[in-house]
């Protein structure tokens, strides 16, 4: 699955810890109800495990300074990669978890226009 971020002005982002572009996503399973289910993110270049940000790419046309934080459904938390949190009991059917992505600028050093990117595996347990 992709999510792509809007373009947003270095402007948006004028301090460390600043965010910007936070975009909506929505992971889709179908499932068997009954089953106690947990899910762990995974960053393998992150930049903080605990507050859920993405290390900045870096390369020719990358931005510099800025990485990608991982938010929870209503966009209140970060999520922390390496660590398992309970989604509940799954429903039968169709289940749709909301979660949210967005820049944050990881470094008081000045910042520079380009592209960002980052990966992030999920896993999901079932018991």
């Amino acid at each position: 699955m992709v999510v792509t971020l809007p373009s947003v002005s270095t402007t948006a982002l004028q301090t460390q810890g600043a965010s910007a572009g936070r975009t909506r996503f929505n992971i889709n399973l179908t499932c068997q109800s009954g089953t106690t289910t947990s899910i762990t993110f995974a960053a393998s270049n992150a930049f903080n495990n605990a507050s859920g940000i993405i290390a900045p790419t870096t390369g020719t046309g990358m931005a510099s300074n800025i990485g990608i934080q991982l938010l929870n459904g209503t966009a209140a938390a970060p999520v922390p990669f390496n660590a398992a949190q309970s989604l509940g009991t799954s429903p039968s059917g169709a289940w749709s978890l909301p979660y949210h992505v967005q820049y944050y600028r990881t470094s008081s050093s000045a910042i520079t226009a380009g592209n960002v990117t980052g990966t992030l595996t999920f896993t999901m347990t079932y018991q």
